[in-house]
């Protein structure tokens, strides 16, 4: 949002009612990922499938769960320290991997679910 969307907004503003939304609405940019720079996990039955995928550094992989439990991603490394929060049936977390290296991705609810992502420059 730009500094000119955001004040137009603020201008809008009243202590008399809601909020009215400014006239032109400004999409917030992010950088997208090209679908060939992302990796697809599924959890089902406990399991990850594929347990071992390779990918580039700064990649992302999303993590489907297809399951009918919740399950919580973490991995804990010196170069990454990641926890999704609880991952309810029908959501998918995604993770980017900053540094090369060798990484595991566990299940923090069910310790043995394990994924094994090596990173490479």
């Amino acid at each position: 949002m730009t500094a000119a969307a955001l004040l137009a907004f603020l201008a809008t503003l009243t202590l008399d009612g809601d909020p009215r939304p400014p006239a032109a609405i400004v999409a917030a940019r992010s950088p997208a990922v090209p679908a060939e720079r992302v990796t697809s996990i599924s959890q089902h039955d406990k399991t990850f499938t594929p347990t071992h995928v390779r990918v580039r550094r700064g990649e992302r992989i999303w993590i489907l769960n297809n399951d009918t439990r919740t399950h919580n991603i973490r991995v804990f490394d010196r170069k990454l320290d990641f926890d999704s929060g609880a991952q309810e049936p029908g959501e998918t977390v995604q993770i980017a991997f900053p540094q090369a290296g060798n990484y595991l991705v566990f299940c923090g609810i069910h310790p043995k679910m394990e994924l094994a992502v090596d990173v490479i420059k």
